[in-house]
């Protein structure tokens, strides 16, 4: 794992120290080496430079830039777990390689094809190839999205990142806030894709590659193309099972044992229980609460405890009480642009904790809920389109006894919450129940549109799970220099999910084939819990004597009131001091923002 910086100017204005102070922004991300290199050639100047997390072929050799006969430049982010098999084929081309790591492998496969076969690519990646003989660059980003790339084009300066950090401190990169994208966030907890919390920085979307060859510039496209085809079979188990065993030994390390983040829900413990039964060689990591007001808040630590105890996996467990406000400030810096989901948090203690412990390597049950309809919504929508005809229009419609109708399985709250959502149409109706706070004006377009559960299930995947979950994944654990992967998201796991109609995924319950697989190893505890989010109760953490988060509130001068309306804030202040139950998703998602604008007026 690394961070990668990228700089092309027509007309040369930075030098290596500038250049040198922008790449030391990212020292966490890679805290193993750091490298950069410079030259000019006919279309202007071009700095190429990494910080290098060592996980494949921890050597000197494999450090980065990675380069062939000084004439192609490699700088690369993440994991290619298929490189073993690309690289028989390249060895029976005639490549001879000189190293054991997947960068080598993927300057040749480069080298050899170009774009041409980028969806080949089987990992999560984020990289600047440069070919000085075809005067040809290529950029591209992984087809989930796991590994970031933000980048800035304009006036003849290309600057592209793993972080905003070093984007930004370009002096010919605008730092102005994308005001326009301040409700999404606090609407949804992120920023909406390809935008940023800047105005002049875009993010390069997953699974879109750029170039330019002979000085021209070629915008962003996609190299992969899903099959929208849906089968209705409900063959899926053997299929599920084949590719998610096959992704596990993808995803194990002959170097670093993984530690598993676990919950002692369904997703962590599958990985737990068929990773022992395979014979793969892994540890656990778990958070427990010991400030008593807070136990009654998740049962995650008795059934991790069970889970560690039953496979015999030892289970490190990171102890935390009131006190662990304290890191909140370290934490909101760690952050290039904010996250309003409060997991990142514990992500972030994990990870740290993990490192401290000496752990390179974590692994994360990230994408099994987005893939095989695992949200309590996922149920919960498919019900409201058997009903949909029935239903008055608006929530001030919903009242009496209809408010109070509640189903089998789901809890009265989420019901409850889910009549208040009902909108004019299916997609507005998702998307308000969707969000962290249904109450706020913000809207996506929806007029007009046709919605289904296939496209509820996309949404999640292609905007929740990329932009909330995989990015605070990113953001949290490379803090400290520690690498997450996450099983889930094999090529062929996703693409079998993908291709399978939606309906036929909820035919026997959330997520069954996992479940399945689970109870073939003596998972059914862990299968008929209750689902609770990766979280604490931040209503409550809040709310107790921590009265320098919310300082704000009393100073007119600060600069969240420049993007929030007065009436909004009101509206928070009075859910924050009435501490009401379920507010804690908008007040964190607020004060994320309220740090990172705060860190940023001090830089």
């Amino acid at each position: 794992m690394c961070g990668i910086l990228f700089l092309h100017e027509k007309r040369p204005t930075t030098n290596s120290n500038q250049f040198a102070d922008w790449l030391e922004l990212m020292d966490p991300r890679g805290p193993d080496q750091k490298g950069q290199c410079s030259f000019t050639t006919d279309d202007g100047q071009f700095f190429v430079g990494a910080t290098r997390l060592r996980i494949s072929d921890p050597y000197t050799r494999s450090d980065q830039p990675f380069t062939i006969d000084h004439h192609f430049f490699l700088i690369f982010n993440g994991e290619i777990y298929n490189h073993k098999s690309l690289r028989k084929e390249l060895i029976h081309s005639g490549v001879t390689f000189k190293t054991e790591s997947d960068t080598e492998t993927l300057i040749w496969w480069l080298k050899i094809h170009g774009a041409s076969r980028l969806s080949e690519l089987n990992g999560m990646f984020a990289f600047v190839y440069m070919d000085n003989k075809k005067k040809e660059t290529i950029i591209a980003r992984d087809q989930h999205g796991i590994k970031p790339l933000y980048f800035h084009n304009s006036h003849g300066t290309f600057i592209t990142a793993s972080d905003l950090r070093p984007i930004v401190a370009h002096p010919k990169v605008s730092n102005e806030i994308n005001k326009n994208q301040i409700s999404h966030y606090l609407k949804y907890q992120f920023i909406k894709r390809p935008e940023t919390i800047y105005e002049s920085i875009k993010e390069l979307e997953p699974g879109h590659f750029l170039k330019w060859t002979n000085g021209v510039y070629v915008e962003p496209q996609p190299y992969t193309h899903f099959n929208s085809n849906k089968s209705f079979s409900a063959d899926l188990f053997e299929p599920f099972q084949n590719h998610f065993n096959k992704s596990l030994m993808l995803h194990s390390s002959d170097i670093h044992v993984p530690g598993i983040m676990l919950s002692g829900g369904i997703d962590s413990t599958l990985l737990l229980a068929s990773a022992k039964r395979m014979g793969i060689d892994i540890s656990a990591y778990s958070i427990t609460i010991e400030e008593k007001a807070w136990k009654t808040a998740t049962e995650d630590t008795s059934f991790a405890r069970q889970a560690a105890k039953q496979y015999q996996v030892p289970l490190h467990e990171y102890r935390i009480d009131e006190h662990v406000v304290d890191q909140l400030p370290a934490f909101f810096k760690s952050f290039d642009q904010p996250i309003g989901d409060s997991s990142a948090f514990l992500t972030w203690l994990i990870s740290k904790y993990a490192k401290q412990n000496g752990s390179k390597i974590l692994w994360s049950g990230a994408g099994a809920d987005e893939y095989w309809a695992g949200y309590r919504r996922h149920a919960l929508f498919k019900k409201y389109l058997q009903l949909k005809k029935y239903l008055p229009v608006g929530p001030e419609k919903i009242t009496g006894i209809l408010s109070q109708l509640t189903f089998p399985n789901i809890n009265p709250e989420d019901s409850r919450r889910f009549w208040s959502s009902i909108s004019p149409s299916a997609k507005s109706t998702y998307l308000q129940f969707a969000s962290s706070d249904p109450y706020l004006p913000y809207q996506e377009n929806s007029a007009g549109a046709d919605f289904d559960l296939n496209d509820a299930l996309n949404w999640d995947r292609n905007q929740y799970l990329i932009s909330d979950v995989l990015a605070l994944t990113d953001k949290a654990s490379m803090a400290h220099g520690v690498e997450v992967r996450v099983p889930y998201l094999d090529n062929h796991l996703t693409s079998l999910a993908q291709s399978t109609e939606a309906s036929v995924l909820l035919k026997h319950g959330a997520k069954w084939p996992l479940k399945h697989l689970l109870e073939k190893m003596d998972g059914e505890v862990y299968c008929s819990r209750k689902k609770q989010g990766f979280g604490l109760p931040f209503e409550l953490i809040l709310n107790a004597r921590n009265t320098f988060l919310w300082d704000f509130f009393n100073q007119p001068d600060h600069p969240i009131f420049e993007f929030v309306e007065n009436k909004q804030m009101e509206r928070l202040k009075y859910l924050h001091l009435g501490k009401h139950i379920g507010s804690g998703r908008s007040l964190w998602a607020l004060l994320s923002l309220v740090k990172w604008l705060e860190h940023r007026k001090n830089l």
